[in-house]
């Protein structure tokens, strides 16, 4: 027993030195002009199978920006998983996404996409690679006086390691690379995010997550992004 407590607090002082270097890691980018932003994500999502292999799961997601002090956007997101192999998920989904203008009204976008994660076990450590295609259609401020529809097509590619300790200490360190194809602003790497957080497994029906979370632009004029991110899963 007292074993197991000394491991948990080993791992626990890790993941707290793991998440403070996150924060303040990429503190030399703003001393090259760029601004941070300090934003809250959260989600609930409720996941059900529909099929042996295949899991329904709807999440609505709200999130905050402007150092968490601005309501920024809420968006249901329906997503099929489907389990092709023990080490192979496919995903397809659809986000619709509401977000609050600061000069009044709200933009719309729409979201399809589509990928699959390779995942590989080492006792208690998990490795994986997620592949995703999003296409992104939104509005977008042609004139100062008309608004039309334009879209993204972007790839993104995340590699995870996740460690299984206890139900209540289940770290886990994730990154994520995004690179667009088409976009308003031309085509090459958009940003790389980190994540580092830890979930917490109360029962089967029940999990939390929380996670640390920063986008770093490639573009030296776009914000630095860091978040606090909450994530609530239950089962049915």
């Amino acid at each position: 027993m007292l074993n197991r407590l000394m491991i948990s607090f080993r791992y626990t002082t890790l993941v707290c030195i793991l998440a403070t270097s996150l924060v303040y890691s990429q503190a030399g980018f703003t001393q090259t002009g760029q601004d941070t932003d300090l934003q809250l994500w959260t989600s609930t999502i409720v996941k059900t199978k529909v099929h042996d292999n295949i899991d329904l799961q709807v999440r609505n997601i709200i999130r905050f920006d402007d150092n968490i002090s601005r309501f920024a956007r809420f968006a249901p997101e329906p997503r099929l998983n489907f389990k092709a192999r023990k080490w192979l998920n496919l995903y397809l989904g659809y986000r619709f996404s509401l977000d609050p203008k600061r000069s009044g009204g709200v933009n719309t976008e729409h979201r399809l996409f589509g990928g699959f994660q390779l995942k590989h076990k080492l006792k208690k450590l998990k490795l994986s690679y997620r592949f995703i295609f999003q296409e992104d259609l939104y509005q977008a401020e042609l004139t100062n006086d008309e608004h039309g529809w334009t879209n993204d097509n972007v790839i993104r590619q995340r590699l995870g390691l996740d460690m299984k300790i206890t139900k209540w200490l289940h770290p886990y360190i994730q990154y994520e690379h995004f690179l667009d194809l088409q976009s308003a602003s031309g085509h090459g790497p958009r940003e790389y995010r980190y994540t580092l957080g830890n979930q917490l497994k109360f029962s089967k029906a029940h999990q939390l997550s929380l996670y640390l979370r920063q986008d770093n632009p490639f573009n030296n004029q776009d914000d630095i992004v860091r978040m606090i991110g909450i994530k609530y899963t239950y089962v049915l």
